[in-house]
C-alpha cells in the first residue's frame, strides 16, 4: 500500500509516519511531503492508496499555510487530467472552521475529514483504520503499477532510433516483436540507486497518426514512467540555430483549425486555426531549465560527436508545433510562427505523443519531446546536419535520465 502525506507539521507527521512503519508499511511505500507544490510532483507520476492531507497548508515549502492550496489541490485531482487520483483521500486538520468549509468538497467526492488533537490519539486510530482497510480491501489487486522506467520513441530508424541504440545503456542483442508490426529494444541502465529498465521503438511511418498509436501501444505494454521521443526537428530562424535541442512547450497540432472561402474575386481560402495545446509538466519543465544551464555537460555532449561543431550546444524549453506534412517553404513556416510568437521548432509527431500520455489510463506516464534542429524548413534544406542532431537529441534524453531518475 503507498501513501503521501502532505503535511507542514512535523510533530504530526512524525508521529504519523511511526504509526504506520510499525504498522508493517515499509519506507518505499510513503512519502512525505509539506506542500501541495510537491505534492501535485508526486501526483503527476505515481499512483496512491491513500492521500492523507494537511488542510491548512503551503503552496511551496517557504510560504505560508492557506487552506485554499489544499482546496486547489482537490479540485485538481477531482477535475484535471494530469494528476493520477489516489484511490482513497482522507483531510487532516486541528482548525475546526477550516474542517467546516473544507466539508463540501470532500462530501461531494465521499472523502473523510479527520480532527487531529494533540490530549488524544483519536485521529492515529481513524487514520489506522483508513490504512488497515486499503491493506484488506480486495480492490487494491486492481491497481496497476508502473512496470518499466523510461519508453523512447522515434519517428525514424535512422538516424534517429540508431542514435538512441548508441547510448551507452546495456541493450539486449536484438529487438524482439511485441505484436505483429512493432519491434522494440530492451535494456538496462545503472542509475543512482538501482538499475533502470529502458526500451526503444521506432514508428512505422513520420507523423502524428503513427507515433500517437505507438506510443499508446508502448504506454499500454510496459506502463512506463516517462515517454520521451527523441529525434529531428525544423527550427525558426532567429529563435534558434542548427543543432539547438528544443524540449517541446508547449506542443499544438497547427493544421488543427477551419479553412474558409474569402468573398473575393480570387476565391482564395483563408485559414483560422484552432490549436489544442498541451504543456510539459512542471516537474520536467524544471528539470530541463536546470539542463539548460549545464554547460560542462553540453559541451561533453558536443565535443564528444566526431567532426567538430563551431557552434556550442543549447538546450532551449519552447513551443514546439506538430503537423502532417514535411516543410521546404519559408512562407507556410512563417504562417505557423503566427500561432505563437515564441514558436522555435516545427516537426510531424510531438503533439500526438503528448496526446496519447494525456489520454493513457493510470498510472500516465510523464511525456517529454526532445528533437534537435537540423534545418530550417526553407527550400535549402539538407540531410547535412540530421546525424548530429539525432545524437544531441539522445544524448540529452540520457543526460536526464542520468540526473533525475533514481
Amino acid at each position: 500500500m503507498k501513501i503521501l502525506i502532505v503535511d507542514d507539521n512535523p510533530r504530526r507527521y512524525n508521529k504519523l509516519t511511526e504509526e504506520l512503519l510499525s504498522f508493517g508499511l515499509g519506507l518505499d511505500n510513503l512519502d512525505v511531503v509539506v506542500c501541495t507544490r510537491h505534492a501535485v510532483e508526486k501526483l503527476e507520476v505515481k499512483h496512491y492508496d491513500l492521500l492523507i492531507l494537511d488542510l491548512v497548508i503551503p503552496l511551496n515549502p517557504t510560504d505560508l499555510p492557506s487552506e485554499h492550496n489544499s482546496v486547489d489541490l482537490l479540485m485538481q485531482i477531482a477535475e484535471g487530467d494530469f494528476l493520477i487520483r489516489p484511490s482513497r483521500i482522507v483531510g487532516l486538520t486541528a482548525d475546526k472552521a477550516a474542517a467546516v468549509r473544507a466539508a463540501p468538497s470532500f462530501g461531494r467526492q465521499l472523502w473523510s475529514i479527520i480532527e487531529f488533537r494533540d490530549d488524544n490519539d483519536e485521529w492515529l486510530y481513524q487514520v489506522r483504520s483508513c490504512v488497515d482497510y486499503g491493506i484488506s480491501s480486495a480492490s487494491e489487486a486492481s491497481v496497476v503499477s508502473y512496470d518499466i522506467d523510461v519508453c523512447i520513441l522515434c519517428a525514424l530508424h535512422q538516424p534517429e532510433l540508431d542514435a538512441v541504440l548508441r547510448l551507452p545503456i546495456k541493450w539486449e542483442s536484438s529487438a524482439h516483436p511485441i505484436d505483429d508490426v512493432t519491434f522494440v529494444h530492451e535494456g538496462t541502465l545503472d542509475g543512482r540507486k538501482r538499475q533502470l529498465k529502458i526500451v526503444a521503438a521506432a514508428a512505422t511511418r513520420m507523423g502524428m497518426v503513427s507515433s500517437s498509436l505507438l506510443a499508446s501501444k508502448l504506454i499500454g505494454r510496459f506502463r512506463p514512467r516517462l515517454l520521451a521521443m527523441t529525434g529531428i526537428c525544423a527550427g525558426v530562424k532567429g529563435k534558434v540555430s542548427l543543432g539547438d535541442v528544443i524540449v517541446a512547450d508547449p506542443c499544438w497540432d497547427w493544421q488543427s483549425g477551419k479553412r474558409r472561402l474569402e468573398p473575393s474575386e480570387s476565391a482564395e481560402s483563408k485559414f483560422e486555426p484552432s490549436s489544442h495545446h498541451l504543456p510539459l509538466s512542471e516537474s520536467l519543465r524544471s528539470r530541463f531549465h536546470e539542463i539548460k544551464k549545464d554547460r560542462d555537460s553540453l559541451e561533453a555532449i558536443r565535443r564528444a560527436w566526431p567532426v567538430d561543431i563551431p557552434t556550442p550546444l543549447r538546450v532551449e524549453v519552447a513551443p514546439m508545433a506538430s503537423g502532417s506534412v514535411v516543410l521546404a517553404d519559408d512562407v507556410a513556416a512563417g504562417r505557423i510562427k503566427e500561432q505563437h510568437r515564441q514558436l522555435s521548432a516545427i516537426e510531424m509527431e510531438a503533439y500526438g505523443v503528448y496526446a496519447a500520455a494525456a489520454m493513457a489510463c493510470a498510472p500516465k506516464p510523464e511525456v517529454v519531446a526532445i528533437k534537435s534542429v537540423c534545418d530550417f524548413a526553407g527550400p535549402d534544406k539538407s540531410d547535412t546536419f540530421q546525424p548530429y542532431a539525432a545524437y544531441t537529441s539522445a544524448s540529452v534524453l540520457k543526460l536526464y535520465i542520468d540526473k533525475y531518475f533514481e
